[in-house]
């Protein structure tokens, strides 16, 4: 069952983030910068 629904396949992720909040507080800095420390780019 989790082979049919791909769990076993590498270096693909299993979950995603949602950033939300108002403007100017710095959602996308902190995406990028969370995209750098985890898989080496955005």
């Amino acid at each position: 069952r989790r082979n049919r629904i791909g769990f076993n396949k590498s270096g693909r992720p299993i979950g995603s983030f949602l950033f939300v909040g108002p403007t100017g507080v710095g959602k996308t800095e902190l995406a990028k910068q969370l995209a750098l420390k985890m898989f080496g780019s955005e």
